[in-house]
């Protein structure tokens, strides 16, 4: 994409006031077209931003960046230093951007392949990489992102995404919940995730963490660690909570996603049997 990206209209779309965000992601956008020698196809803002569910500084800033082509690896981590510099600079909690071939993302599946990855910010440890990440959070960023996302230039999501298969989205799910329950941590993200799976495990569609941690607590029996969490991510905390009633929680919603993709498979892959004559 040649010249530099203009961004109309996003900050409108999503209710954003905050003109700092607004001049810094137009200057994210503009570095990255420029670092990756105007390769950038499209940009858009995903995530929290995305579908409004904003909490302060518990939450980044999610770029889904598309390039047209593999790219030098040299050129890529030259590019990916570039942002981590610009990062320090996020006036949210910090800035996370993956780019991904436009070929990938037509097809997506599970792992889905990045070009590159980039963590930074004031409370987020520094990070550029070109593979090596754990897989599920970018595909299940991909499948969320056909439903929220903000164009900042280049076409929509949705006509770059194709459909994500339900059964790499279980896969990333499974893998996804296994990985919070031994490195993920016990604050809110850990519950809310659980129950952004459990919604989509139920209606197939993706919510926000916070409208998924209160659809949750609608349900029946639904434990306290999930109204904490709730209260927790209002408040713009991330504080540890309960390690063993998270932990029983994500378990709980495990068993669910296991279950679900061996009802899938069963569906799939037994024979069916003719009915059987009368005599």
């Amino acid at each position: 994409m040649g010249g530099e990206p203009v961004i109309v209209g996003w900050a409108a779309t999503a209710g954003v006031a905050d003109t700092a965000l607004v001049r810094y992601v137009d200057e994210v956008v503009a570095e990255a077209d420029a670092a990756l020698h105007r390769s950038l196809e499209a940009a858009h803002v995903v995530g929290s931003v995305a579908n409004g569910d904003v909490r302060g500084q518990a939450s980044d800033l999610d770029l889904l960046l598309v390039v047209g082509r593999r790219l030098d690896p040299d050129l890529l981590r030259r590019a990916g230093e570039r942002l981590a510099d610009l990062a320090e600079d996020c006036p949210m909690r910090g800035l996370e951007a993956v780019a991904y071939r436009r070929d990938v993302l037509a097809r997506p599946a599970y792992p889905l392949p990045y070009e590159l990855n980039v963590n930074g910010g004031r409370s987020i440890p520094r990070r550029v990489a070109t593979g090596g990440d754990p897989g599920f959070w970018f595909l299940l960023d991909v499948a969320a992102a056909r439903e929220h996302s903000l164009t900042l230039c280049g076409a929509p999501v949705r006509d770059l995404v194709g459909p994500v298969p339900d059964g790499a989205v279980l896969r990333a799910l499974r893998d996804s919940l296994r990985w919070h329950r031994t490195a993920g941590g016990t604050g809110p993200d850990a519950v809310l995730n659980a129950c952004r799976a459990w919604h989509w495990l139920e209606h197939g569609e993706w919510l926000s963490k916070t409208a998924a941690g209160e659809w949750a607590c609608r349900r029946t029996g639904t434990p306290a660690v999930v109204r904490a969490a709730v209260a927790a991510r209002r408040a713009g905390n991330d504080a540890d909570l309960d390690a063993r009633a998270v932990t029983r929680f994500a378990e709980e919603v495990l068993g669910r996603v296991e279950r679900h993709d061996r009802h899938r498979a069963g569906a799939y892959c037994t024979p069916r049997t003719a009915p059987t004559e009368a005599t």
